[in-house]
């Protein structure tokens, strides 16, 4: 069968988010073998890059791509935070756009935004990832798979009505949180958990340690827990990460490794080696690769993380693990969501967590069990999307 249409694989996977990079492996694992056949896959990000030394993809830039779409043709926004977000805060993220900090210094926020998205993308369409069939000449489909925003949370109504105008034309919409689904109350969607949860229906243990070198196979071998916290959180709860981390030293016969897991700027790494001079535990210092850190995860005996997709991959892989600082939104919305409100598995306070260990570490069934039913959740989603995709019917008209 040829190649008759372009499916546009669009995801934030042009900056080194180890959660952002997986997205398109799932997408790709996840379409029917009919919808490989009949569509070129396209794996599409805001400005392009190439992330392949890091086990992530080599993506064209969202506005050359489209340039080359047709009827019949399908965006499948892939997961992550994006509805709702501009092109400068995203694109400030990407590789592209640190070089160009020091101009946003000289203008307020609205006209940076301006210069962003008419000069440097040549574009007006307001938002990058969420779009409406009405921003294209052309007969196509917009799908939103176990998507989540961020920037919906504060969002004036103004702005929200624009954001709602554009997915009131998608053919599917599924979102990871109900906070999410809330917000976009007047719009039909599917809750649906993060589709990461599906990486271990792909990928084993046994696959991920073979894919790490040797010196992440050392850490493989140990028993271990794995602690992550970004710079922000590190910086206000310092004393209490301090105090947890020479607690489960004293109480608990594991190693403790500090791991980064977000590579776009230094802050991740910064926030670990704050917390180096503590001797009970290790901070991992070289840049790891997406799927080290899976397999660092899935390996561990317990997973302590800032990170939603820390506890997704812990969750996915059947491990133990907690939620570390209650702030985090988007970490709370997925344990409000996604588990039983008297299970141990949620987010805390970082002074509670030592205490909550115990019980975490003797409910590994639960992991295990809710896991299995999460993920039969996100294979219908996928059922779903492939039904749409392989419908002989013509695509909706603009």
């Amino acid at each position: 069968m040829s190649k008759e249409n372009r499916v546009f694989i669009i995801s934030a996977s042009d900056r080194y988010n180890f959660g952002d990079l997986l997205f398109n492996y799932i997408v790709d694992f996840f379409l029917s073998e009919y919808c490989k056949n009949r569509y070129e896959i396209i794996f599409t990000s805001l400005s392009g890059n190439d992330l392949q030394s890091v086990q992530g993809h080599k993506t064209v830039g969202l506005t050359k791509g489209l340039k080359r779409i047709g009827d019949g043709d399908v965006l499948i926004f892939a997961g992550g935070g994006v509805l709702g977000h501009k092109w400068a805060p995203m694109f400030l993220q990407a590789e592209g756009g640190k070089k160009i900090k020091k101009i946003k210094k000289l203008m307020p926020d609205w006209l940076f935004e301006g210069f962003i998205k008419l000069f440097y993308f040549k574009t007006k369409a307001r938002y990058p990832y969420t779009r409406s069939i009405n921003d294209f000449n052309k007969s196509v489909r917009v799908i939103y798979n176990s998507v989540g925003g961020g920037a919906l949370n504060g969002m004036s109504s103004v702005e929200t009505k624009r954001v709602l105008t554009r997915l009131k034309t998608a053919s599917y919409i599924s979102v990871r949180d109900q906070n999410i689904q809330n917000i976009i109350s007047g719009i039909k969607s599917n809750l649906v958990p993060d589709s990461a949860i599906l990486l271990s229906e792909k990928i084993t243990k046994d696959e991920l340690y073979s894919m790490a070198e040797s010196n992440i196979k050392n850490i493989l071998d140990q028993n271990y827990i794995i602690l992550h916290f970004n710079k922000k959180i590190s910086n206000r709860y310092f004393d209490e990460i301090q105090e947890l981390i020479t607690g489960i030293k004293n109480n608990f016969n594991f190693n403790i490794f500090l791991m980064p897991v977000n590579y776009i700027d230094n802050t991740d790494m910064e926030g670990m080696i704050s917390h180096e001079k503590n001797r009970n535990c290790t901070v991992i210092k070289n840049k790891l690769k997406v799927f080290e850190i899976c397999a660092l995860i899935a390996n561990s005996k317990l997973m302590i993380g800032s990170s939603l997709h820390t506890n997704i991959i812990a969750c996915s892989y059947g491990v133990p693990h907690l939620g570390a600082a209650h702030s985090v939104s988007k970490v709370n919305n997925f344990f409000k969501t996604w588990y039983p409100s008297d299970s141990v598995f949620n987010s805390y306070d970082l002074k509670k967590i030592l205490e909550i260990i115990p019980n975490a570490l003797d409910n590994k069934s639960e992991v295990k069990k809710n896991s299995e039913r999460l993920k039969l959740v996100a294979i219908d989603n996928f059922n779903k999307i492939n039904q749409i995709m392989e419908r002989e019917a013509n695509p909706p008209e603009k």
